[in-house]
């Protein structure tokens, strides 16, 4: 069995954190990013057995995950599994994943939600279901090999909500599982990507660098 690394970047998820750390320490190793919390993030992940990195001010869910990514193969990690700190993601959907990336023999294995909760998701997953046969590229649920995740890992594909190295791997013709899963709705409904002119926008600069991507290997 491949050594599993479960990277959860978390921001004031405090009142949640214990219980998805708690339920996810069966299926592997746990690394929480603190990313400048300011509430009891960092002592409830621990205490639920994470391994916790803390930043001391907020730099961002690319860099948390990226921090996340980073320690998890110093560890010699050999699948990276991301996963939200809010409670979206439940277990079964969690395992779903990690199995497809196993049995499947592929390189990622991402969640597909049934639906999406803003208008710039609705577009991006539009483009990436018709040119890579993905329908949900900013699923937060996400497995990978290490392998790739070093070979993709490139300074061009910061900033893309995690989606940069995911397509980089579609454009080689990588093999990429997507798995249905279920979506719980958060308690506090405040997502931590930001409000919605600022998620948004991030994930319309996320699509555009999709596109530029796109056109620079079609006119390459």
């Amino acid at each position: 069995m491949p050594k599993v690394a479960i990277i959860i970047p978390a921001l004031n998820e405090a009142g949640t954190i214990f219980n998805i750390v708690k339920g996810l320490t069966k299926l592997g190793m746990v690394i929480v990013v603190d990313d400048g919390s300011t509430d009891l993030t960092s002592e409830e992940a621990t205490k639920a057995g994470a391994l916790v990195i803390k930043h001391d001010k907020n730099k961002g869910y690319d860099r948390a995950l990226a921090a996340g990514f980073k320690t998890a193969i110093a560890h010699k990690a050999q699948i990276l599994l991301s996963c939200d700190a809010d409670g979206q993601h439940s277990l079964q959907s969690v395992q779903s994943v990690l199995e497809t990336i196993l049995k499947e023999n592929a390189l990622i294995a991402i969640g597909a939600r049934a639906s999406f909760p803003r208008f710039s998701e609705i577009l991006f997953g539009y483009y990436t279901q018709k040119r890579f046969a993905i329908p949900d590229p900013l699923c937060g649920l996400k497995a990978i090999k290490s392998d790739a995740y070093i070979k993709y890992n490139k300074p061009r594909t910061k900033k893309t909500i995690n989606t940069g190295l995911l397509l980089d791997v579609a454009r080689d013709g990588g093999k990429i599982s997507s798995v249905p899963v279920d979506i719980i709705s958060r308690q506090d409904d405040q997502a931590r990507i930001g409000g919605v002119l600022k998620a948004n926008y991030r994930i319309l600069r996320a699509w555009a660098k999709c596109i530029a991507s796109d056109l620079q290997l079609y006119f390459s």
